[in-house]
Protein backbone atom coordinates (compact mmCIF):
# COMPACT_ATOMS: atom_id res chain seq x y z
CA UNK A 1 0.00 0.00 0.00
CA UNK A 2 1.23 3.32 -0.87
CA UNK A 3 1.64 6.19 1.57
CA UNK A 4 -1.87 8.27 1.19
CA UNK A 5 -2.37 11.38 -0.09
CA UNK A 6 -4.19 13.75 1.26
CA UNK A 7 -5.10 14.63 4.96
CA UNK A 8 -5.63 11.60 7.38
CA UNK A 9 -8.96 9.99 6.78
CA UNK A 10 -8.70 11.02 2.93
CA UNK A 11 -8.02 7.28 1.70
CA UNK A 12 -10.77 5.90 3.98
CA UNK A 13 -13.14 7.90 2.45
CA UNK A 14 -12.22 6.49 -1.11
CA UNK A 15 -13.76 3.61 0.76
CA UNK A 16 -16.95 4.85 1.72
CA UNK A 17 -15.94 5.48 5.05
CA UNK A 18 -16.56 9.20 5.72
CA UNK A 19 -16.84 10.73 9.13
CA UNK A 20 -20.59 10.86 8.99
CA UNK A 21 -20.39 7.18 9.16
CA UNK A 22 -17.76 6.98 11.74
CA UNK A 23 -19.81 8.78 14.53
CA UNK A 24 -22.85 6.53 13.38
CA UNK A 25 -21.22 3.55 14.23
CA UNK A 26 -20.21 5.17 16.76
CA UNK A 27 -23.32 6.01 18.27
CA UNK A 28 -24.52 2.49 17.87
CA UNK A 29 -21.51 1.58 19.85
CA UNK A 30 -22.63 3.73 22.99
CA UNK A 31 -26.29 2.73 22.04
CA UNK A 32 -26.67 0.88 25.07
CA UNK A 33 -24.96 2.89 27.31
CA UNK A 34 -21.46 2.17 26.74
CA UNK A 35 -18.94 4.74 28.76
CA UNK A 36 -16.26 4.34 26.00
CA UNK A 37 -15.50 3.12 22.75
CA UNK A 38 -13.61 3.25 19.77
CA UNK A 39 -12.91 2.37 16.31
CA UNK A 40 -9.94 0.83 14.38
CA UNK A 41 -9.33 0.60 11.00
CA UNK A 42 -6.51 -1.32 9.39
CA UNK A 43 -6.26 -2.02 5.46
CA UNK A 44 -2.78 -4.39 4.93
CA UNK A 45 -1.05 -5.69 1.98
CA UNK A 46 2.19 -8.01 2.58
CA UNK A 47 4.01 -9.59 0.11
CA UNK A 48 6.78 -12.92 0.89
CA UNK A 49 9.21 -14.17 -1.63
CA UNK A 50 10.93 -17.84 0.03
CA UNK A 51 13.90 -19.52 -1.54
CA UNK A 52 15.25 -23.04 -0.84
CA UNK A 53 17.47 -25.80 -2.54
CA UNK A 54 18.03 -23.04 -5.27
CA UNK A 55 14.54 -22.97 -5.60
CA UNK A 56 11.67 -20.37 -5.34
CA UNK A 57 9.49 -22.00 -3.34
CA UNK A 58 6.94 -19.25 -1.39
CA UNK A 59 5.67 -16.51 -3.42
CA UNK A 60 2.91 -14.33 -2.48
CA UNK A 61 0.72 -11.49 -1.55
CA UNK A 62 -1.69 -11.19 0.80
CA UNK A 63 -4.13 -8.30 1.11
CA UNK A 64 -6.49 -7.81 4.65
CA UNK A 65 -9.17 -5.09 5.63
CA UNK A 66 -11.20 -4.66 8.31
CA UNK A 67 -12.67 -2.66 11.03
CA UNK A 68 -12.75 -3.48 15.23
CA UNK A 69 -15.43 -1.50 17.44
CA UNK A 70 -14.20 -1.93 21.44
CA UNK A 71 -17.01 -0.60 24.07
CA UNK A 72 -16.00 -0.69 27.39
CA UNK A 73 -18.27 -0.50 30.57
CA UNK A 74 -16.13 0.10 34.34
CA UNK A 75 -14.17 -2.97 34.30
CA UNK A 76 -15.51 -5.22 30.79
CA UNK A 77 -14.89 -4.46 27.28
CA UNK A 78 -17.18 -5.48 24.19
CA UNK A 79 -15.66 -5.89 20.67
CA UNK A 80 -16.76 -6.93 17.25
CA UNK A 81 -15.25 -6.64 13.98
CA UNK A 82 -15.86 -6.91 10.55
CA UNK A 83 -14.42 -7.12 7.13
CA UNK A 84 -17.59 -5.60 5.79
CA UNK A 85 -17.05 -2.01 5.44
CA UNK A 86 -20.61 -1.74 4.34
CA UNK A 87 -22.28 0.68 6.58
CA UNK A 88 -24.75 -2.08 7.85
CA UNK A 89 -22.00 -4.27 8.28
CA UNK A 90 -20.09 -1.81 10.14
CA UNK A 91 -23.17 -0.91 12.65
CA UNK A 92 -23.80 -4.42 13.22
CA UNK A 93 -20.44 -4.78 14.26
CA UNK A 94 -20.77 -2.21 16.47
CA UNK A 95 -24.12 -2.89 18.04
CA UNK A 96 -22.58 -6.50 18.97
CA UNK A 97 -20.11 -4.93 20.83
CA UNK A 98 -22.58 -2.75 22.23
CA UNK A 99 -24.24 -5.86 23.94
CA UNK A 100 -21.95 -5.78 27.01
CA UNK A 101 -23.81 -2.61 28.24
CA UNK A 102 -27.39 -2.64 29.31
CA UNK A 103 -28.74 1.01 30.55
CA UNK A 104 -29.29 3.89 29.12
CA UNK A 105 -27.46 5.85 26.65
CA UNK A 106 -25.83 8.61 28.47
CA UNK A 107 -23.07 9.59 25.42
CA UNK A 108 -23.02 10.03 21.82
CA UNK A 109 -19.93 10.36 19.10
CA UNK A 110 -18.98 13.89 18.50
CA UNK A 111 -17.89 14.73 14.91
CA UNK A 112 -14.68 13.41 13.94
CA UNK A 113 -12.05 15.72 13.05
CA UNK A 114 -8.50 14.46 11.74
CA UNK A 115 -5.03 15.29 13.97
CA UNK A 116 -2.19 15.17 12.52
CA UNK A 117 0.46 13.38 14.08
CA UNK A 118 4.72 12.96 12.91
CA UNK A 119 6.02 10.64 10.22
CA UNK A 120 7.51 8.03 12.35
CA UNK A 121 8.65 6.10 9.47
CA UNK A 122 10.16 7.81 6.45
CA UNK A 123 10.77 5.25 3.49
CA UNK A 124 12.89 5.92 0.92
CA UNK A 125 11.94 3.45 -1.16
CA UNK A 126 8.59 2.17 -0.78
CA UNK A 127 7.59 -1.24 -0.99
CA UNK A 128 4.74 -0.73 -3.33
CA UNK A 129 7.99 0.55 -5.80
CA UNK A 130 9.95 -2.48 -5.21
CA UNK A 131 9.15 -5.32 -7.72
CA UNK A 132 8.49 -9.31 -7.64
CA UNK A 133 11.84 -10.01 -9.76
CA UNK A 134 13.70 -7.51 -7.55
CA UNK A 135 12.69 -9.68 -4.53
CA UNK A 136 14.03 -12.89 -5.78
CA UNK A 137 17.15 -11.58 -7.08
CA UNK A 138 17.89 -10.44 -3.70
CA UNK A 139 17.18 -13.82 -1.84
CA UNK A 140 19.03 -15.22 -4.53
CA UNK A 141 21.90 -12.82 -3.70
CA UNK A 142 21.79 -13.78 -0.15
CA UNK A 143 22.02 -17.72 -1.41
CA UNK A 144 24.73 -17.17 -3.68
CA UNK A 145 26.73 -15.34 -0.64
CA UNK A 146 26.07 -17.89 2.06
CA UNK A 147 27.29 -20.92 -0.37
CA UNK A 148 30.30 -19.19 -1.28
CA UNK A 149 31.25 -17.74 2.42
CA UNK A 150 31.94 -21.55 3.81
CA UNK A 151 32.31 -24.69 2.17
CA UNK A 152 31.23 -26.67 4.62
CA UNK A 153 27.26 -24.89 3.39
CA UNK A 154 25.40 -27.08 1.97
CA UNK A 155 22.31 -25.74 2.00
CA UNK A 156 20.32 -22.53 2.27
CA UNK A 157 16.72 -20.89 3.05
CA UNK A 158 16.39 -17.22 2.26
CA UNK A 159 13.47 -15.20 3.20
CA UNK A 160 12.32 -11.63 2.52
CA UNK A 161 8.59 -10.13 3.73
CA UNK A 162 7.27 -7.15 3.56
CA UNK A 163 4.27 -5.67 4.92
CA UNK A 164 2.44 -2.20 4.66
CA UNK A 165 -1.21 -1.05 6.71
CA UNK A 166 -2.35 1.99 7.11
CA UNK A 167 -4.73 2.61 10.31
CA UNK A 168 -7.06 4.55 11.33
CA UNK A 169 -8.49 5.12 14.87
CA UNK A 170 -11.84 7.78 15.78
CA UNK A 171 -12.49 8.03 19.23
CA UNK A 172 -15.82 9.38 20.73
CA UNK A 173 -14.68 13.08 21.69
CA UNK A 174 -14.23 13.60 18.12
CA UNK A 175 -10.36 12.76 17.75
CA UNK A 176 -9.39 11.06 14.30
CA UNK A 177 -5.69 9.72 13.61
CA UNK A 178 -4.29 7.85 10.34
CA UNK A 179 -0.75 6.18 10.29
CA UNK A 180 0.88 4.66 7.41
CA UNK A 181 3.44 1.47 9.03
CA UNK A 182 5.66 -0.20 6.34
CA UNK A 183 7.82 -3.43 7.88
CA UNK A 184 10.00 -6.05 6.52
CA UNK A 185 11.93 -8.77 7.58
CA UNK A 186 14.95 -10.58 6.35
CA UNK A 187 16.22 -14.10 7.28
CA UNK A 188 18.85 -16.70 6.08
CA UNK A 189 18.76 -19.76 7.43
CA UNK A 190 21.92 -22.38 6.97
CA UNK A 191 22.29 -25.93 7.09
CA UNK A 192 26.60 -27.06 7.49
CA UNK A 193 28.10 -30.36 7.04
CA UNK A 194 31.51 -31.28 8.85
CA UNK A 195 32.58 -35.13 9.20
CA UNK A 196 29.49 -36.57 9.24
CA UNK A 197 27.98 -34.04 12.16
CA UNK A 198 25.05 -31.66 10.79
CA UNK A 199 24.21 -28.20 12.12
CA UNK A 200 21.80 -25.18 11.20
CA UNK A 201 21.57 -21.71 12.29
CA UNK A 202 19.80 -18.24 11.29
CA UNK A 203 20.17 -14.88 11.29
CA UNK A 204 17.26 -12.18 10.70
CA UNK A 205 16.71 -8.62 10.62
CA UNK A 206 13.65 -6.60 11.05
CA UNK A 207 12.51 -2.64 10.88
CA UNK A 208 9.73 -0.61 9.63
CA UNK A 209 11.14 0.98 6.38
CA UNK A 210 11.34 0.69 2.92
CA UNK A 211 13.83 -1.56 0.91
CA UNK A 212 16.18 1.09 0.81
CA UNK A 213 16.95 -0.73 4.65
CA UNK A 214 19.05 -3.79 2.77
CA UNK A 215 21.98 -2.08 2.31
CA UNK A 216 25.27 -3.34 1.44
CA UNK A 217 26.33 -3.92 5.11
CA UNK A 218 23.36 -5.05 6.11
CA UNK A 219 23.13 -7.80 3.34
CA UNK A 220 26.86 -9.01 3.90
CA UNK A 221 25.88 -8.44 7.79
CA UNK A 222 22.88 -11.56 7.38
CA UNK A 223 25.16 -14.01 5.25
CA UNK A 224 27.63 -13.70 7.55
CA UNK A 225 25.98 -14.38 10.81
CA UNK A 226 24.18 -16.90 9.55
CA UNK A 227 26.73 -18.58 8.06
CA UNK A 228 29.06 -18.07 11.19
CA UNK A 229 26.41 -19.42 13.87
CA UNK A 230 25.99 -22.18 11.82
CA UNK A 231 29.38 -23.81 11.24
CA UNK A 232 30.29 -22.34 14.85
CA UNK A 233 27.71 -25.25 16.25
CA UNK A 234 29.52 -27.88 14.21
CA UNK A 235 32.74 -28.07 16.63
CA UNK A 236 30.70 -27.23 19.63
CA UNK A 237 30.78 -29.90 22.15
CA UNK A 238 28.22 -31.16 24.94
CA UNK A 239 27.98 -29.15 28.21
CA UNK A 240 28.71 -30.85 31.20
CA UNK A 241 26.19 -32.48 33.10
CA UNK A 242 25.55 -31.44 36.75
CA UNK A 243 24.13 -28.12 38.88
CA UNK A 244 26.39 -25.10 38.45
CA UNK A 245 26.82 -21.25 38.94
CA UNK A 246 25.33 -19.46 35.94
CA UNK A 247 25.62 -15.79 35.43
CA UNK A 248 23.01 -14.22 32.95
CA UNK A 249 23.81 -10.46 31.43
CA UNK A 250 20.91 -7.97 32.28
CA UNK A 251 18.79 -8.53 29.10
CA UNK A 252 18.68 -12.38 29.54
CA UNK A 253 17.10 -12.33 33.33
CA UNK A 254 15.11 -10.10 32.42
CA UNK A 255 13.53 -11.93 29.95
CA UNK A 256 13.53 -15.26 32.20
CA UNK A 257 11.97 -13.04 35.01
CA UNK A 258 9.21 -11.76 32.92
CA UNK A 259 8.54 -15.23 31.58
CA UNK A 260 8.72 -16.86 34.93
CA UNK A 261 6.61 -14.50 36.79
CA UNK A 262 6.08 -11.17 35.11
CA UNK A 263 2.77 -12.03 32.95
CA UNK A 264 1.20 -13.63 36.23
CA UNK A 265 1.73 -10.18 37.43
CA UNK A 266 0.18 -7.73 34.67
CA UNK A 267 -2.40 -5.60 35.94
CA UNK A 268 -4.88 -6.04 32.67
CA UNK A 269 -4.45 -9.65 32.32
CA UNK A 270 -5.33 -9.85 36.24
CA UNK A 271 -8.41 -7.76 35.55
Amino acid sequence: LPRPEGPPGAYFETLGITPELTRRVMNAALSRGGEDCDLYFQPSASTTVALSDQKVNQAGTHVDLGMGVRVVVGDQVGYAYSEDLSPAALVAAARAAAEIASSTPGRTAANPIARSIPNMYPVAIPWDAVGMQQRVDQVRAWERAAFAADSRVKRVESYLADATSIIMVVRPDGRMFQDWRPMTLGNVRCTAEKDGKRESGSYNVAARAGHEYYSADRNDRIVREAVQRTVFLLDAGKPPAGEMQVVLAAGPSAILLHEAIGHGMEADFNR
